[in-house]
């Protein structure tokens, strides 16, 4: 037997659907039921993690709970938070098939319909209960179409009880009605379908098209439909003339909702689509055969440096690639360990450029440059301080599409300078990494933001902007500065520069300074300065030059966090 978790709200509705899946599970799975405020205490240790549409906006806020479903209720009445909340889980449903529908086209082809039910031990015909009222309405008086045909129905037909009951008080005055009378709201096959045909008295509803209704329930059958007031009135006035009829569709309509819409029937649907181990990603939304060359610069630290290559090894499938490495002077066994890649990975064009001493990034990079292919129509620089994550690099190429003249892509990450940083980042290891960055991915899908300024420790440029405005200017020596040079340059050229939202990498930061023994400080001001002397109004730091004069505040002051995080 499973072990569900279910989380919804029923402190402010008593009648949310959340309490009949709860009654439902109960008959097939062993089942704990979690407040939206108790999710911090749900333990890995359930084979699914289902959470029901109660009506409130909160997000779900546990990533780290797999397989998670969402069965969705209203998607008719707030589409567009729905669509937000939905990239938090494996697995959609939706009552409204329209909305399965919906989120299918907006890219989640992990959502399917499945409608609302009914409880027959709650919603049920009561014996030896009599009939005192020719129709019924229990629910809420929306204004517009629905209180407009009700008072309609007050002023033209006898004995028309509104009220609103729950539970076993509203099967009672469904029970003592010939009629039910419904409204949807907007196109929505809702509650009280279900529950009224459950209960045994004949329903009459609006004609809903081409939102599922005629697929469970057929008009004339087991149930009847209107499509104006004055069919509405005639429908009324015939079946309470015509009660054998009346009550053949009624009987129909209540064996059919039993047999095969009941809440019991829509968890075994749920319970049917998971495994334990059920794995789920979202489909991606661009593919791309464009080749990109990745240069990777590198002096020592052999260890960081095959966690790299390894993670871009395992994360970079379906996209075409080079890897280009610049060893500067390493004395670690680097070379070595750089030239077994290329006898191990025959598969991949792996080109290796060894410089007898250390000779700074923005030269190194140049070094690159030249030996890119013909066929790279983007060129990605990636220090070998970083730890890349699933499908890095498709999502960073996707920003590409949004316009013409984007020009240099970057991530977010967990340890760089300006708005490329993210806060709030937690994880210990590569697993919880790669499930940091993949929740990510999910929150943030396909979002990204126009920046002044992307730093160089992973930097996506576009080959042309490089062919029109030139290299790294190797006045910046070993480094530093160089990368706010090449943006400034880019900007100047009328190019763009864009932060992938939804790509997060690691980066460890500082490694080769460390190893080099380089005084950073002084490194940061010399070429601070040597900015300054090429953009004497800051460049794409001019806002803040009034303010500070080092380097290091220069780049504090552009530390606002990554775009997507709130703090």
């Amino acid at each position: 037997m499973k072990q569900v978790a279910v989380i919804y709200d029923n402190t402010i509705r008593t009648d949310t659907t959340g309490i009949y899946v709860e009654r439902a599970l109960r008959q097939v799975a062993d089942v704990v039921h979690f407040l939206p405020t108790q999710m911090d205490r749900i333990q890995p240790e359930y084979d699914l993690y289902l959470q029901v549409d109660d009506g409130l906006t909160y997000r779900w806020v546990r990533s780290d709970l797999h397989p998670s479903a969402w069965w969705i209720i209203d998607t008719h009445l707030q589409f567009d938070w729905d669509k937000e909340k939905a990239v938090d889980f494996d697995f959609l449903f939706t009552a409204q098939k329209d909305g399965a529908e919906r989120l299918k086209f907006e890219g989640f082809d992990n959502a399917k319909w499945l409608p609302l039910g009914c409880d027959p031990e709650i919603h049920c015909r009561i014996p030896n209960v009599k009939k005192q009222y020719n129709v019924c309405f229990v629910g809420s008086l929306i204004p517009g179409r629905r209180t407009e045909l009700i008072e309609l129905l007050k002023d033209e037909v006898p004995r028309v009880h509104v009220t609103q009951a729950y539970f076993e008080e509203m099967a009672k005055i469904y029970t003592q009605s010939k009629i039910i009378f419904n409204c949807s709201v907007k196109n929505d096959v809702n509650m009280r379908v279900f529950e009224a045909i459950s209960s045994g008295s004949l329903l009459i509803t609006n004609n809903i098209k081409g939102n599922g209704q005629e697929e469970i329930f057929i008009d004339g059958q087991h149930l009847v439909t209107y499509s104006s007031a004055n069919e509405l009135l005639d429908r009324v006035r015939f079946y309470l003339k015509h009660e054998d009829k009346r009550e053949a569709i009624a009987q129909r309509g209540m064996e059919l909702a039993h047999k095969t819409c009941t809440y019991r029937h829509r968890v075994e649907s749920i319970l049917s689509q998971f495994d334990r181990n059920v794995s789920i990603s979202v489909p991606e939304l661009y593919t791309t055969n464009a080749q990109t060359s990745i240069i990777v610069v590198v002096h020592n630290v052999l260890e960081m440096t095959k966690q790299c290559i390894e993670s871009v090894l395992q994360h970079t499938s379906g996209i075409p690639f080079e890897l280009i490495f610049v060893n500067n002077g390493s004395t670690d066994g680097t070379l070595e360990w750089l030239e077994s890649l290329v006898q191990l990975h025959n598969d991949i064009n792996i080109k290796i450029i060894s410089n007898p001493d250390n000779r700074g990034f923005p030269k190194a990079v140049n070094q690159g440059f030249m030996c890119v292919d013909e066929e790279s129509k983007f060129i990605l620089l990636l220090n070998n301080d970083t730890i890349v994550t699933h499908d890095w690099l498709r999502r960073m190429l996707r920003v590409f599409t949004e316009d013409a003249r984007v020009g240099i892509v970057g991530p977010g990450s967990n340890n760089c300078s300006g708005m490329q940083q993210v806060g709030q980042v937690v994880y210990t290891d590569d697993k919880s990494l790669q499930q940091f960055a993949e929740n990510f991915y999910r929150v943030y899908r396909t979002f990204s933001v126009e920046v002044d300024r992307l730093v160089g420790f992973c930097m996506l440029i576009r080959r042309a902007l490089i062919e029109e405005i030139g290299t790294f200017d190797e006045d910046f020596g070993i480094g530093n500065f160089e990368d706010d040079d090449f943006c400034t340059r880019a900007a100047a050229a009328k190019w763009t520069l864009r932060i992938a939202g939804d790509v997060f990498i690691h980066h460890f930061g500082q490694q080769t300074f460390h190893v080099i023994e380089a005084d950073y400080d002084r490194l940061m001001q010399e070429n601070w300065m040597k900015y300054l002397l090429k953009y004497p109004d800051g460049g794409i730091h001019k806002e803040s030059l009034g303010q500070q004069t080092s380097s290091k505040n220069v780049q504090s002051l552009t530390a606002h966090t990554h775009p997507t995080v709130t703090n």
